[in-house]
């Protein structure tokens, strides 16, 4: 799977948005609290979106989907952990236990 990040963080309204690019279907949606709180809490920096690193970029998109999970289930992000998939190059699969 490959995803795409449209973040507008110097906007007056930040917004971000994560986009899987291969049926262009937006999977995650964050508005200017939410972006405040993930950086107030550490889960993201702004300046991961400036980073050209391929590992970088994963790991963000890791997060920012992660962060969306946990807002939907109505736990914060450092309460779950992810289970790495046996083959986390072809398949991304997330799974949320509580901890």
């Amino acid at each position: 799977m490959t995803f795409q990040i449209d973040a507008w963080l110097e906007r007056p309204d930040p917004q971000m948005r994560v986009i899987d690019t291969a049926t262009g279907v937006v999977v995650a949606e964050f508005n200017q609290t939410e972006i405040q709180q993930l950086c107030e809490w550490g889960e993201i920096c702004p300046q991961d979106f400036c980073s050209r690193c391929a590992e970088t970029q994963e790991a963000l998109v890791k997060q920012l989907l992660l962060a969306s999970c946990a807002r939907q289930i109505g736990q914060p992000v450092s309460e779950i952990t992810v289970a790495p998939s046996q083959n986390s190059r072809k398949t991304a699969k997330i799974y949320l236990f509580p901890v």
